[in-house]
């Protein structure tokens, strides 16, 4: 579908110049040759009416005329009768031999005056007297065969009239039936009519009035019709099919005049109009009804339409030539303005389309000091600070991305470490529950050990009250000494198991602590690294609150240059015709500023993108600085937990070493009462002291036993402790293992969102 707005600049220019200067000058034109048509037909009809009345009264005049004429020819008779006779009554012979013998003053008379005929005739009719002498000479108009002629009516009425008259044209036999006008008057003496005297009108003369063209071109005529609807003066513009002669001889339809104007005049009318003349042509009439006696003619002044619009043809030939002429250098100048606006928008335009696509190394050159060089300068300035900006959110893109490379990469090695302190944590677990079995296994051999030297001391008592009983006593005591010394071996033994367990568990609670440092200083580096990217999302945050700001500014000027387009279509407005071009800039420059804000629309919905992305990234860097702190706060727990089970360990350590100690001294004091009670059997007077001295041991032993079966159950309960915070390590370091994981997927959420910042940087071309 066509749109004006879709049509290039310089068209619309040249066309809006062509429109500016074309329609006024064409309004302009056609309304004055509107002005000069109807002026000039106004002017024609004025000078038609003019001439129609100026003829009327040459009309009325002529025949006003011809009646003085007719008074002068009387007096003249009369004259003549007097001169003749003296007498009152006179015969008609008489009038004859007068007439005979002054003849030749009358036919002076027609000869001067310019009539065709003059006729006298007698109160009976008879034609006594003419000037042509033809057929109608010395007949009667009354009885005679021209009675019904024109003539012998007019007799008849100026007969019975006693008045002048005058009869109209009609054809008259006498001179070759051609048409004929008679005026008569009667010459009365005493009251009585004597004879008539008449003239026969020259058509010629009449004609000759209605002829006479002073100013009326080449196609004006002025003619008269009478109540038939025939000429009454011949026509200029057809004197061969439309003068009198014709138009009595021929018909009405080819030869008279039946128009409007005629048939409008005859019914009494006057006035003007555009009609159709009796050739068929359009002719602009001015009409009037002329009354002379009895008769009712049409004046008629007529001029071609040809010949009246022929001024205002050539003045419309010329407007069309002038608007030609003046389109050629329309054009010319339409073109050099259309070049001076069109161009410096056009690359306006395609550095406004570069930016748009994201070319913000695009340059516009345009110098000039109106309105569009400030907007050029205006969007030249946006895409100087749009670079800057783009180069610093590129350049901390550039920073997010290998900062959630670290993180990413210290959060895998977290969830390494994390791994190797859940296993090592599985390994002290099964280790505590060894020495738990170890240490319940003292316990248990620590309660034999004690059963058996309650045993001993029971003996010993025996034997201090039954003296034939100790040797029996002492062998038994010697075997259950042996007994207790292999008992104190085997628990030697499983201390020695013990400690060696205690030792590894040590051992591994110090790797514990190592990777518990580890992860610590891990989680301190991670934290810091958040706080560089948290660091860094912030100068994020802040550029595209800048970037926000600038594309506000652009929307300002966006805001501005329309406002300046509606003041200036305004302007344009208010200049009316010559104010259209500017309208027309107006339109192109709130189309520009258009452009321009939906491109800043564009730029604020990317930049609102990058704000949400820096947004998620901030969320998701407090996120991970928060496991992170959890992480550290669970490696704190699990470095004071192990720092715990290390003293735990060390006291089982110092408390098995002791009770080893005390086991082994066990073992020597049982071998040491083994000998001695075989030294007993051998002589039973050291019985009593060597009793006592085995009484004493015993008690010792039984001290030592009952120390060993405490520290054995504060072993076994320190042990299932350990056991216990072993497995509190495992969950923590699972916990730090998915803390760790967890990191490692919002580092890698974090790199993907700076790619996809930088992508869209990338867009741009800096």
């Amino acid at each position: 579908m066509f749109r004006i707005a879709d049509v290039k600049m310089k068209p619309k220019l040249i066309a809006l110049f062509l429109l500016v200067g074309l329609i006024p000058l064409l309004i302009v034109g056609l309304w004055s040759a509107y002005q000069a048509k109807n002026s000039l037909i106004d002017k024609s009809y004025a000078h038609l009416t003019s001439i129609r009345d100026m003829k009327k009264y040459q009309i009325e005049r002529y025949f006003e005329e011809r009646k003085g004429d007719m008074g002068i020819l009387t007096e003249m008779v009369r004259m003549l009768r007097e001169l003749a006779f003296q007498t009152p009554d006179i015969s008609p012979e008489q009038y004859k031999k007068i007439y005979d013998t002054y003849g030749k003053y009358l036919v002076n008379f027609v000869r001067i005056y310019g009539y065709y005929d003059l006729f006298l005739i007698d109160s009976q009719g008879e034609v006594f007297y003419t000037v042509k002498h033809e057929e109608d000479y010395q007949t009667n108009m009354l009885t005679g065969k021209y009675a019904d002629s024109g003539l012998g009516r007019l007799i008849k009425k100026t007969l019975a009239s006693g008045r002048i008259g005058i009869e109209d044209f009609a054809p008259y036999a006498p001179s070759d039936n051609a048409p004929c006008s008679f005026i008569a008057q009667p010459v009365i003496h005493n009251g009585k009519t004597e004879l008539i005297v008449a003239l026969q009108l020259s058509l010629q003369e009449i004609s000759a009035v209605m002829q006479e063209r002073s100013g009326m071109g080449k196609t004006g005529e002025t003619y008269l019709v009478g109540a038939d609807k025939r000429m009454r003066s011949d026509s200029f513009v057809d004197p061969k099919e439309h003068s009198v002669k014709a138009s009595f001889a021929g018909s009405i339809e080819k030869n008279g005049a039946d128009t409007q104007a005629g048939r409008d005049a005859l019914s009494g009318k006057t006035g003007t109009s555009y009609i159709r003349d009796y050739l068929g042509n359009m002719v602009y009439s001015a009409y009037t009804p002329v009354n002379i006696g009895d008769m009712l003619w049409a004046v008629i002044a007529e001029i071609d339409d040809d010949e009246v619009m022929k001024p205002i043809n050539l003045l419309t030939g010329s407007i069309f030539i002038s608007a030609f002429i003046s389109a050629f250098f329309i054009i010319l100048i339409a073109i050099f303005i259309g070049n001076q606006i069109a161009a410096p928008l056009k690359r306006g335009v395609v550095f406004a389309q570069a930016i748009s696509e994201g070319d913000l190394t695009a340059n516009i050159d345009i110098s000039q000091k109106d309105e569009i060089g400030i907007l050029a300068a205006a969007l030249k300035d946006m895409s100087a600070k749009l670079k800057a900006i783009l180069g610093k959110i590129s350049d901390m893109a550039t920073c997010v991305a290998s900062s959630s490379e670290e993180l990413s990469a210290v959060s895998g090695q977290m969830a390494s470490s994390a791994e190797e302190m859940s296993s090592q944590a599985g390994v002290v677990a099964a280790a505590s529950e060894q020495i738990s079995a170890g240490v319940s296994t003292v316990a248990s051999a620590a309660e034999q050990s004690g059963a058996a030297v309650i045993n001993v001391s029971s003996m010993t008592e025996e034997m201090a009250s039954s003296v034939e009983e100790i040797s029996k006593a002492i062998r038994k005591t010697a075997k259950d000494a042996t007994e207790a010394a292999d008992a104190s071996k085997d628990m030697a033994q499983r201390i020695d198991m013990l400690s060696a367990a205690t030792e590894e568990m040590t051992a591994s609670l110090n790797e514990v602590a190592k990777n518990t440092v580890r992860a610590s200083q891990i989680s301190q580096d991670a934290n810091r690294r958040a706080d560089e990217i948290n660091t860094c999302m912030e100068k994020l945050a802040a550029a595209s609150k800048q970037i926000g700001k600038i594309v506000n500014l652009i929307g300002d000027i966006a805001d501005q240059t329309n406002m300046l387009a509606l003041n200036a279509a305004i302007e344009a407005a208010g200049a009316g015709e010559a104010g259209r071009g500017f309208a027309v800039v107006a339109a192109e420059v709130k189309a520009l500023a258009k452009q321009s804000a939906e491109a800043s629309d564009d730029i604020s919905g990317k930049i609102e993108v990058i704000q949400q992305s820096v947004a998620e990234s901030v969320n998701s860097v407090g996120e991970i600085s928060k496991l992170i702190v959890e992480i550290a706060s669970i490696n704190q727990t699990i470095a004071a937990s192990v720092e715990e089970q290390n003293a735990t360990a060390a006291e089982i350590s110092e408390t098995i070493v002791r009770n080893a100690g005390n086991v082994k001294l066990i073992a020597e004091k049982a071998h040491e009462s083994a000998k001695r009670m075989g030294e007993t059997s051998k002589s039973s007077e050291n019985i009593a002291k060597a009793a006592a001295e085995v009484a004493t041991h015993i008690s010792e032993l039984s001290n030592g036993i009952r120390d060993v079966a405490r520290s054995s159950t504060q072993a076994a309960d320190g042990v299932r402790e350990i056991s216990k915070n072993i497995h509190g390590i495992g969950i923590a370091s699972k916990d730090a293992a998915s803390g760790a994981t967890q990191t490692n997927l919002s580092s890698l959420e974090l790199a993907r969102m700076a790619a996809a910042l930088f992508e869209m940087v990338k867009q741009f071309k800096l």
